[in-house]
């Protein structure tokens, strides 16, 4: 027997491969061609089946890889919906695909054809035969002219993508024409054929200038790896002619050069070709420098690069969104590739648009109209028309291709290809497709909504294809008959000529239930042109935007005001009239004949806004035939202007004039302005006239739709056909409406037709569609059920249900007494009476079911109909849904369990084989019961808990459920939901009788009637009934409760069961058994879905009761290990809010109205929701409302409560911005701690506060300098109000930590210390300056708890919001691009010794390239430049007026001035001046509010133009300056307006983020860094105040550090990197501007701002810059030396600073605070590498020793681990050993001052822990952070030694310093002394491995 293992395979394989390069084993050799064509024949024979392997009909589909996971993922769908049908696709490659379609053996290359060499080299794959084929190329003619059967199909739209392999350059952009240069890459023109100037190098200045700040990346990219390596595709394929045809029309020397075909022929040099999608993916992710190209959904699941394009300025990357956009703007232009334009076929690449991706094609299905396939039966015809159909129609699909990155086909198109196919696709002549019976509706629509109809039309037909739409314009007024009106039609018209018609049929519309709705309004428009048809670029008023009022626009129109500039417009355009030109307005008007109707509506509603009676047009005015034309002329006039009736195309053709209201306001046309106007008017009324109010446009027509309802006897179901297919007109007709009249379902038409248009939106117009819709019927009897069919029961079924169960339940208590009252009595006693009382217990619960049935509807379509339709988790909302289930499963649990026990206690008595007595006592069976009543419990538990599982368990018992007794009568029920609920009620019932009857009757007929008849039930020939109570048998007396029975006292043949006993004996064994199957199998699945419960191993759990009665709570904690715990610290305070000018309270104001319970899941996890309704008091009629919840997340430990205004309010104010204008939560400290701490010490203090042992770290003011911490007795710093933020309370052992702060709406959020001395110490809400806020606004405030320190704490609280926003990777992704936070920078803000100066007599731009030129010759990397406000032109208050280089400052510009140095801009910029140029009101083309000296820009585009221009000036950094000044300096908007400073903030990060700009917030207030969480783009925060050299301004010594340590924390947290601001390296600068000061402390700022681990930034006079002090930051080529996270303060501090003494927080700007006067200031922070931490302590101007243990820094050090500590810096072997660093050996940090700081590191000991050599990498001593991220990429232990990844420039050498130790000379009580080791390493390249071995020479000697 020969036996292979896996390396025998390989080697066959190999061998195989080398003896026959053309294939793994060669074909058989043909003596001639016939030979071949008959193998050929054969092998498609096995293919030529009609059904599948399991006897399926077989659908065979092959062809484009492009498509290949879309169509594997949409026929893996199908198979779910079709029923004895096996499709699969085989990703063959178009030309392969169609090969197959056509015929195999002719065009494939089949594998039977002979080669040269007698093997075969052709296509072998299969399915070799097909019923459809995909294809991205298109069919050449000659192919149509040979296989005419043959048609195309486009299926949808794909993106083809460049994909690259460059490892530094993670973001690469090209454009189209840099695109094509590339993929036709030659040496020109050495090479025949190729065109000139393409590109090789990814160095290229043209790739470069697409790239700023990759430029190093691209030339190291072109150093290392050459030219391009250019790889292509080798077999034929679709997606390579997509791309290279998008390419010849990007380029026409490509075009020229390469060409557009699929095939592999590339004229092209150094590139490479390989076979497959994949393998091509896959060849560039192995090839660095390598570029191809490949489906967007393959390059995304192999995660290859893909390089975005930029067109005109925009980067558009490929998405599903980019494809989209290419589609609407070419994709219904067929024909345009050259084909037919009746052929489907078309060429999307190429589109304009600049948020279309560019390289774009359809991709097709290809079919044969009439011929089957070889094997294939019309079945298989029919089976592949059902798919297609599916494909074209089910959202299932267009699901699948937005998630794959393609574009599923508009409805249009959809439609028409569907219509093709059902008219050409045959099976022997005859139509596969049989058309249904359609309804012809007749629509009359108003001749405005032509264009809208012509687009409804083949999208509901491309869904259901079952009417047929006629459609007549009605030019006049309607005027149905009767025979029209009597069938399915519409009608749509203005609204006063309907009500005119419908007047005149009063008893007609009566009759047949003609049905009126609100359909739409829409608007006449006054446009007008100042430029006419010249260039926007070229004309003065191109911006320009014209407003008049009612009056004045009356008088343009009646030639009184005939021009411009005419006082009339003066008077009401003071803004803008300086800019209006002195010309005629030439106006222009319709003539046709319905634009004269139109006219002379639009003159009547004129006149009645006006006020003037007799408004005719002016005779002047030049008149044209059609709105069209007049649109057209205005656009191509100057100085135009006319009013287009009824706009029915606005486009972008001509700007419109807005109207000015009567109270000043700007009134322009907008969904909003139509809408109200809507809204405004009755349905049954005609248009009136309005006045001009603040929200309405005057000029607005309202068009009504009018339908009958009750259609008659023809219109109805025919009933002599028996076909179920045939279907009633009207209940068709209503399913139309019910899609029509849907405002989702218009939008896209109404929006296509760019018609100012509003649809109706009011809930009250809703419901009205909603109730048409269910309100058609057919002979008076309904034909469409409502939409929702839950519960529905009439009145009268609600009534018989209730009277019927209680006097059920009325029975079953009747019962219950009397089995209490006769328990003794031998009938019941000898049947347990506990059990017969738990029997009756659980029936009285299951039968009460029937009532929550009867109640399920009111919930449904009652108050919270909207509530329940919004909720995904709806049953979670819908208590009486919860409660179903609950009661009765565990009715019938609690009835069932007894009985089952029972039964197996008397199963065991029989089957007794030994004949032993056997004794089982009732207390036995409750322990088994307790069991089973406990699953039971979890189960329903597990159904109000977690969502998913309740849903599967109650699946699996309702399916048992339905299958025993449900099925036969809900299958006649289910579509009728009046009987449905009724027969639900009913089954309940009746099933609890029939329990109960079969258990209680024979007892209550045995205990009424006669002994005989006790006899004959209870008795056997040696059993007789004892009434004193005790069983009597054989073998004696047992007493109460306990069977004692034998199998031999039961054997008389009077006891044998008869058949029907036997059947119910059988039937009642099989329903307890398979409900506890089920039960078990449901509890199982619950709680599998459930998380695991909290381990004991945690410290501390959540301690949380919540008050449903009062809306209260109760905070505290409870700890695992026994210690600390207090389950009640904290107590709520009473929910307040601030209505109306009056604060409400809850208790005294308000009432709680409603209280809800839910669960559900976000982003946090799962939680359990309690929303409490409050109400104020006193008016019964008053709906307003307030609400709160609290969600509880268990897993996590966290809350997070909500505010929430359903109706929004007014008045919120409290006028004043430091106090809560509402509270929740708000809480106090808990009585019962006051008496615990009463109790248990003696009164010390004055106040109990004192006592409490309760520390508060609170994070305030701008920069959040003054962040503290505070024993909460004290907290006499300010910890509330507007520049409040998250407070952290702690106790003196750390040993709980509850953190708190704002988590949605923190721009409107504020927190507030209430009176601290009365314990009131927290409450958090509405700012109080705030003066409404808008229905649904919601607060919502997150709290999590740690057990491991403040620093922990914060942590949490940090991950907490990011996990909330769920920003995901992208601020990970734009810190990776932020260069500042990886390079060494040049800054020159305030402190720098250039700010607001330049060298004497030169200009700022010469200065700053006196700087570069210094850094250039000295070596100094800097890296980028900060140039703060000295740059800009400031306006009005010291605002900016306008943000661009001023040429006095940069006569050059900007972007010449980053070319010339190379260095990226980090640019200033602060608030915007009142005068700015911007503001539309100035001059400029953007919106801004204005307040004092400060004004903040509306528009979105503002800030996109302000990003794209600054950052193609070479901008990568914004920095925002002034925050805090901004928010405060305009209280009436930022601080009044509750949304108003988040869009602010949104707006700012969108742009940024859109053009990869990073934003520094500087100066901001803690709430700015809070919604700072939402904005990826935001990467970094100042940490502290500004810096001056020698201590000479505000920011006092040592220069405003201290509090860094504090608010790095708050930073580290939320992901954002703390600025240090500028420092100088050298002490003395001469001529700065700082009167002659001096920086002494260089080092340690220097370390301060490394170990900041933020940008690092210097600011030195030109020549006065200290290399060694740069060099101890840096690498040489900038790249900054930093620790894994921020330097944060040690959790010590805080406690020193909260519990040290009387005298706490010293006013130095510091977090923490006094020990007597003695001040900790240590803190720690650590490097990670590879799984271990390198431990830094700092400690700058500490007045006092701090012990230091690893546990002390949870976040920094492993307390497993032993570390060796040493510190030292600036030499290479500098380093001093201070000894062991773990538990038992503390690290001591003596006191420092500013010079002598202390740096303290401590370096994991690698190796054995027990014995042999251990070796401690200390780093490198020449440098303040020995160990970082960059430097050491890689420290792993290795059998001989350790393996050190070091990073560095090529050229550079370093020392890195070792210590090793042996334990195996190791004592009980010490280890022996480390060895210090230095290696000397110089870098060839800018990586080096290296490994430090376990054993030296000098190392033995050492340890010997």
């Amino acid at each position: 027997m020969l036996r292979l293992d896996i390396s025998n395979l390989s080697y066959i394989f190999m061998l195989c491969v080398a003896l026959n390069p053309k294939g793994i084993i060669a074909g058989p050799v043909y003596a001639n061609e016939e030979a071949a064509a008959e193998a050929c024949e054969a092998f498609t024979g096995a293919d030529a089946n009609s059904l599948g392997s399991s006897g399926e009909v077989l659908v065979q589909v092959a062809g484009a890889t492009f498509p290949e996971r879309l169509y594997e993922s949409a026929m893996f769908a199908y198979g779910f919906t079709a029923n004895n049908v096996q499709i699969s696709y085989t990703g063959t490659g178009s030309s392969k695909g169609l090969c197959r379609i056509k015929e195999y053996c002719k065009e494939c290359g089949h594998p039977f054809e002979v080669d040269f060499d007698g093997t075969s080299s052709g296509d072998d794959r299969q399915p070799s035969v097909i019923d459809l084929a995909g294809s991205d190329a298109v069919m050449t003619w000659d192919s149509y002219n040979e296989y005419s059967d043959l048609e195309m199909y486009p299926s949808v739209a794909g993106a083809v993508v460049p994909i690259y392999n460059l490892e530094n350059v993670p973001d690469l952009v090209l454009s189209t024409e840099v695109l094509s240069r590339i993929f036709r890459q030659c040496d020109y023109p050495a090479t025949d054929g190729c065109e000139p100037e393409s590109i090789a190098y990814w160095n290229h200045s043209d790739i470069l200038d697409l790239n700023p700040g990759r430029e190093d990346a691209l030339h190291e990219a072109s150093q290392q790896h050459g030219k391009i390596k250019v790889m292509v595709r080798a077999d034929g394929s679709g997606t390579t002619e997509i791309f290279r045809s998008a390419l010849s029309s990007f380029e026409e020397a490509f075009k020229i050069q390469v060409g557009v075909s699929s095939k592999s022929t590339w004229n092209a040099v150094n590139l490479e070709k390989k076979d497959t999608t994949m393998g091509l993916v896959s060849s560039v992710l192995l090839t660095p420098g390598s570029v191809s190209y490949a489906v967007l959904a393959d390059a995304d699941e192999m995660n290859a690069q893909k390089a975005g394009i930029s067109k005109d300025g925009t980067i558009v990357h490929a998405s599903s969104e980019s494809v989209n956009f290419a589609v609407m703007e070419k994709g219904l232009d067929f024909g345009n590739n050259g084909d037919n334009s009746t052929s489907m076929t078309a060429d999307i690449f190429g589109a304009k648009g600049r948020l279309a991706w560019p390289v774009v094609g359809y991709t097709y299905f290809v079919l044969r109209k009439d011929t089957l396939r070889e094997g294939a039966t019309c079945a298989n015809r029919e089976a592949t028309f059902d798919f297609l159909t599916w494909f074209y129609t089910d959202t299932v699909v267009s699901t699948l291709a937005e998630t794959l990155g393609f574009a599923s086909l508009p409805s249009e198109v959809s439609a028409a290809v569907l219509e093709r196919i059902r008219t050409s696709f045959k099976c022997n002549g005859e139509l596969v497709y049989e058309a249904p019976r359609k309804v012809n509706v007749h629509f009359d629509i108003n001749p405005v909504l032509d264009q809208v109809m012509a687009l409804v039309e083949p999208a509901y037909k491309s869904i259901r294809d079952t009417l047929t739409f006629n459609v007549s314009i009605a030019s006049d007024a309607p005027s149905w008959t009767d025979v029209e009106i009597a069938q399915p039609a519409m009608l749509i018209d203005f609204a006063d000529r309907i009500t005119d018609m419908l007047s005149r049929k009063s008893t007609m519309a009566i009759e047949l239930g003609l049905r009126r709705l609100r359909f739409t309004g829409v608007a006449h428009a006054i446009v007008f042109n100042l430029c006419g048809a010249i260039s926007q670029n070229q004309c003065s008023y191109s911006t320009v935007a014209v407003s008049m009022d009612v009056k004045t626009l009356t008088a343009i129109l009646d030639g009184s005001i005939s021009r411009w500039d005419a006082s009339g417009i003066i008077a009401v355009d003071k803004e803008t009239t300086a800019t209006l030109p002195n010309e005629m307005i030439r106006l222009f008007r319709s003539d046709d004949a319905s634009s004269l109707d139109w006219m002379d509506r639009f003159s009547a509603q004129l006149s009645a806004a006006s006020g003037e009676s007799n408004f005719t047009f002016s005779a002047s005015a030049t008149t044209v035939n059609s709105p069209e034309a007049l649109l057209a002329t205005v656009y191509s006039t100057p100085f135009s202007m006319a009013v287009i009736p009824l706009v029915s195309q606005l486009g972008s053709l001509a700007s419109m004039i807005s109207i000015q209201t009567d109270d000043g306001d700007t009134l322009a046309i907008s969904e909003s302005s139509i809408l109200e106007c809507i809204e405004d008017i009755e349905i049954s009324s005609s248009v009136p006239s309005r006045n001009v109010s603040t929200s309405c446009w005057p000029f607005v027509e309202v068009l009504d739709a009018v339908f009958p309802t009750n259609f008659l006897n023809e219109a109805c179901k025919d009933d002599s056909n028996e076909d179920d297919s045939v279907f009633s007109e009207g209940e068709e007709f209503a399913t139309f409406l019910h899609w029509f009249l849907d405002v989702d379902t218009l939008q896209r038409p109404l929006a296509s037709a760019e018609m100012a248009y509003a649809p109706q939106r009011s809930s009250s117009a809703l419901a009205d569609v909603e109730l048409a819709a269910t309100a058609v019927t057919c002979n008076g009897q309904s034909v469409m059920l409502p939409q929702h069919d839950i519960g529905v029961m009439s009145d009268a079924s609600k009534i018989v249900i209730t009277i019927v169960v209680l006097l059920f339940e009325a029975s079953i208590l009747g019962l219950l007494v009397w089995v209490v009252r006769k328990r003794r009595a031998a009938i019941i006693h000898v049947s347990s009476p506990v059990f017969l009382i738990q029997v009756l217990v659980g029936a009285f619960i299951s039968v009460h079911t029937a009532i929550l049935v009867t109640k399920d509807d009111s919930v449904l379509f009652g108050e919270n109909a909207d509530l329940y339709n919004e909720i995904d988790v709806y049953a979670s909302l819908d208590i009486n849904c919860m409660l179903i289930p609950i009661f009765f499963f565990a009715g019938f649990g609690i009835i069932v369990v007894p009985l089952l026990l029972k039964t197996w206690r008397i199963n065991k008595l029989f089957n007794n084989k030994r004949l032993k007595r056997i004794s089982i006592s009732n207390r036995q069976l409750f322990q088994y019961e307790l069991l089973f009543l406990a699953c039971v419990l979890v189960t329903l538990l597990a159904w109000l808990i977690f969502s998913e599982g309740r849903f599967i368990a109650m699946a699996l018992v309702s399916y048992l459920e339905l299958f025993v007794l449900g099925i036969p009568i809900f299958m006649v029920t289910i579509n009728t939901p009046s009987l449905d609920g009724l027969v639900k009620a009913l089954v309940i019932i009746l099933c609890t009788l029939d329990a109960l009857g079969l258990i209680f009757g024979p007892k209550v007929y045995g205990y009424l009637f006669s002994e005989e008849a006790k006899h004959r039930f209870f008795s056997t020939n040696k059993t007789s009934v004892n009434t004193s109570g005790y069983h009597q048998t054989a073998h004696g007396l047992t007493s109460k409760g306990t069977n004692s029975l034998s199998p031999r006292n039961l054997t008389s043949s009077s006891n044998k069961m008869t058949a029907t006993e036997k059947r119910r004996r059988a039937c009642s064994q099989t329903w307890a058994t398979a409900f506890v199957l089920a039960l078990s199998l449901a509890c199982l699945a619950a709680v599998a879905r459930g998380r695991a419960p909290k381990t004991a191993m945690d410290p501390i759990k959540l301690g949380f009761t919540l008050d449903l009665d009062e809306g209260s709570f109760t905070l505290g904690f409870d700890m695992q290990d026994g210690k600390h715990g207090d389950p009640a610290i904290f107590t709520s305070l009473p929910v307040s809010t601030t209505v109306d000018g009056q604060t409400l309270t809850a208790g005294v104001d308000l009432k709680l109205k409603d209280v809800k319970t839910c669960n559900g899941t976000d982003k946090l996890g799962h939680f359990r929701e309690t929303r409490f309704i409050w109400q104020r008091k006193g008016n019964a009629d008053d709906t307003w409302t307030f609400e709160t919840a609290v969600l509880r997340y268990e897993e996590s430990e966290t809350l997070v409560f909500v505010q929430n205004w359903p109706q929004g309010a007014n008045d919120t104010s409290v006028h004043s911005s430091n106090h809560a204008a509402s509270h929740w939560p708000s809480f106090a400290i808990a009585p019962s701690y006051y008496d615990k701490v009463r109790h248990d010490r003696p009164l010390e203090y004055v106040d109990y506060l004192t006592q409490l042992n309760i520390g508060l770290l609170s994070f305030n003011d701008r920069f959040m300098q003054r962040s503290a911490a505070d024993a909460l007795g004290y907290a006499t710093h300010e910890f509330g109000g507007e520049r409040a933020g998250p407070m952290i309370f702690f106790d003196r052992h750390m040993s709980w930590n509850l953190a708190i702060g704002p988590l949605a709406g923190s721009m409107a959020t504020t927190v507030q210390g209430l009176d601290i001395r009365e314990g009131e110490i927290f409450a958090s809400g509405l700012l109080g300056s705030i003066d409404h806020v808008p229905p649904g606004f919601e607060l919502r405030t997150i709290l999590t708890i740690s057990g491991a320190g403040v620093t922990v704490a914060c942590k949490q609280l940090g991950e907490a919001m990011l996990a909330y926003q769920d920003i995901g990777d992208m601020r990970q992704e734009a810190i990776a691009r932020d260069i500042s936070l990886s390079y060494l920078g040049y800054i020159t803000d305030n402190g720098a010794y250039y700010y607001y100066k330049t060298e004497n007599g030169a200009t700022y731009e010469d200065t700053m390239l006196q700087v570069y030129e210094d850094a250039k010759s000295k070596d100094i990397p800097y890296r980028y430049i900060q140039l703060d406000s000295w740059w800009y032109k400031r306006g009005k208050g010291g605002g900016v007026e306008r943000w661009e280089a001023r040429d006095d400052v940069f006569p050059h510009g900007l972007a010449e001035f980053s070319k010339r140095t190379d260095w990226p801009l980090f640019l200033h910029n602060r608030y915007w001046s009142p005068d700015n140029v911007y503001n539309v009101d100035n001059g400029g083309k953007y919106h801004f509010e204005v307040e004092n000296s400060y004004s903040v820009p509306l528009d979105q585009e503002f800030w996109d133009d302000l990003m794209r221009n600054m950052s193609a000036k070479g901008m990568f950094v914004y920095e925002q300056d002034w925050l805090y000044n901004e928010f405060e300096g305009m209280p009436s908007h930022l601080m009044r307006e509750p949304t108003l400073g988040a869009s602010w903030l949104a707006q700012m990060a969108r742009a940024a983020l859109a053009y990869n700009v990073s934003i520094q917030y500087c100066m901001p207030l803690p709430r700015m860094v809070l919604q700072s969480i939402e904005h990826p783009a935001v990467t970094q925060v100042r940490a502290g105040d500004d810096y001056h050299p020698g201590n000479t301004q505000n920011c006092r010594f040592p220069y405003c550090l201290y509090y860094i340590q504090t608010t790095s924390l708050l930073l580290w947290s939320l992901d954002l990197a703390p600025a240090k601001d500028v420092f100088w390296t050298s002490q003395v600068q001469p001529g700065n501007p700082y009167g002659e000061a001096e920086e002494p402390h260089a080092e340690m700022l220097a370390a301060v701002a490394v170990y900041s681990a933020g940008p690092v930034q210097v600011g030195d006079k030109v020549g006065h810059a200290d290399k060694r002090v740069i060099d101890l930051m840096c690498a040489p080529d900038g790249r900054l030396l930093q620790p894994s996270r921020p330097l944060t303060a040690i959790d010590q501090c805080f406690i020193d600073a909260a519990f040290g003494g009387a005298q706490p927080n010293v006013n130095i700007g510091t977090t923490l605070s006094t020990k007597g006067h003695e001040i900790c200031a240590t803190s720690s922070t650590h490097t990670y590498v590879d799984g271990h931490k390198w431990v830094h302590v700092v400690s700058i101007l500490s007045q006092m020793e701090t012990v230091v243990t690893p546990a002390m820094l949870p976040v920094d050090a492993d307390p497993s681990q032993k570390y060796l500590a040493y510190t030292g810096y600036g030499a290479p072997r500098n380093f001093t050993q201070l000894g062991d660093f773990d538990g038992t050996h503390p690290m001591r940090v003596p006191k420092s001052g500013a010079s002598d700081f202390r740096v303290f590191h401590a370096a994991p000991w690698l190796g054995d822990n027990d014995k042999g050599t251990q070796i401690a990498i200390l780093g490198e001593a020449a440098k303040l952070v020995p160990v970082s991220e960059h430097r050491f990429a890689a420290i792993k232990w290795e059998s001989g030694g350790v393996r050190l990844g070091l990073r560095g420039v090529p050229g550079e050498s370093m020392v890195v310093t070792i210590a090793r130790r042996n334990l195996s000379r190791a004592t009980a009580s010490q280890a022996p002394p480390p060895v210090l080791d230095h290696i000397e390493v110089k870098f060839a390249e800018d990586y080096h491995s290296l490994l430090v071995p376990l054993m030296t020479e000098s190392f033995a000697q050492a340890i010997l």
